[in-house]
């Protein structure tokens, strides 16, 4: 009985996950990120939820904050 509760959680989960990369993909963070905390209170450490969540971060806070590129910083060892 337990195995069938593991699977249901984890399709759940999944589920979950999905609706989260949807919501990304029309540019909604806020929903994006209340579907993937649903699938991660579930299946904490599923590696996709994780991945997603940080991306979903990630574009959340470019988008707040203009990030300008810069150049990358060489440093020279001495001689």
């Amino acid at each position: 009985f337990s195995g069938k509760i593991e699977k249901t959680d984890t399709l759940l989960a999944r589920a979950y996950s999905s609706i989260a990369n949807l919501w990304l993909a029309d540019g909604n963070f806020t929903e994006s990120l209340r579907w993937v905390n649903k699938a991660l209170a579930i299946e904490p450490g599923d590696d996709f939820s994780l991945k997603l969540k940080f991306k979903i971060t990630e574009l959340k806070l470019q988008k707040t904050v203009k990030v300008v590129p810069q150049p990358p910083i060489i440093i020279q060892q001495p001689r």
